[in-house]
């Protein structure tokens, strides 16, 4: 059912674009019928019940309601899924993400917003949360997933499609500069695409966005970029979320925020493969010319 305002949130109407989806992997659904206890460090603590392989109930600990959910879930290994959901807040659409880490019994909470601000409406931003999955019988880990700059000084070459290939330049440790490889021409016949001189700005020259980087454990890392500079520019400013394994350069993820009429709400998970890509120091030493003046 569509609500008064024409939202139709995750699921309800297939997404009109999910161009970096050709290889995800297949949606997980072993989650199904479990229940688990998130004690967080810095937020409320909370109750996720996985009702079904497409529905989750989700509440903090002091609440009398479990709401109800759409959900979309898939693994990076065998213990480590990736659970992504959204509910409306007011104006504002909220994306939990959820890395569920049952190996060290962990979990990393990405909570994402778009529409909070009113200048940059497709403008997204993040919190970052950590904390531990209660287990019956076991005292709650002392450790935790967190910062880190594992991934500074590092470039990888990403497969989303046969012809969408995007490398990602890990040159700060709060930055990343996303590039492309030449493009082929397109065959004789095909219509050229029409692109707004901003856009093909971005493709010919790449663009640096905020970016957080986190570990999960050996090998696993979470990638979070919320393209500011593109919202400022008036594009569509997603936030784009990495579960990275880079010993088999494989990824999952999701992109959040809007599709490209700038009112479509977007949220699909994808996937892609790739391979590390030898850094001569040139790109990473250009001077980041999206940074808006003032900016901190």
């Amino acid at each position: 059912m569509v609500d008064k305002d024409g939202y139709y949130g995750i699921f309800k109407q297939k997404p009109s674009f999910e161009g970096l989806s050709r290889y995800r992997p297949p949606f997980n659904y072993e989650l199904a019928g479990k229940q688990f206890m998130l004690i967080m460090d810095n937020e409320d603590n909370y109750v996720v019940n996985f009702v079904s392989g497409t529905y989750l109930e989700w509440s903090t600990f002091d609440s009398k309601e479990l709401k109800r959910y759409s959900y979309e879930c898939t693994k990076i290994d065998d213990i480590t899924y990736f659970v992504n959901f959204e509910y409306r807040e007011g104006e504002s659409r909220v994306n939990p993400t959820l890395i569920l880490d049952f190996e060290q019994r962990l979990v990393t909470i990405v909570k994402t917003r778009v529409r909070f601000n009113a200048k940059y409406p497709t403008m997204t931003d993040a919190d970052y949360s950590f904390g531990a999955i209660a287990t019956d019988g076991f005292p709650l880990p002392s450790i935790r997933h967190g910062y880190t700059t594992d991934l500074v000084g590092k470039r990888i070459h990403w497969h989303y499609a046969p012809d969408t290939e995007i490398i990602h330049v890990y040159y700060s440790p709060n930055a990343i500069r996303i590039t492309f490889p030449p493009r082929p021409p397109l065959p004789q016949g095909n219509a050229p695409l029409v692109l707004s001189e901003d856009a093909i700005d971005f493709i010919t020259n790449g663009y640096d966005e905020p970016t957080t980087y986190i570990r999960i454990k050996d090998h696993i890392y979470v990638v979070s970029t919320c393209e500011k500079h593109k919202a400022m520019r008036g594009l569509s400013g997603n936030s784009m979320l990495f579960l990275m394994d880079v010993e088999r350069v494989h990824d999952v993820g999701r992109s959040f925020g809007h599709g490209g009429d700038h009112v479509t709400p977007e949220n699909y998970l994808f996937g892609a493969y790739g391979d590390f890509v030898y850094s001569d120091g040139i790109i990473e030493a250009q001077a980041n010319p999206y940074i808006v003046r003032g900016e901190k």
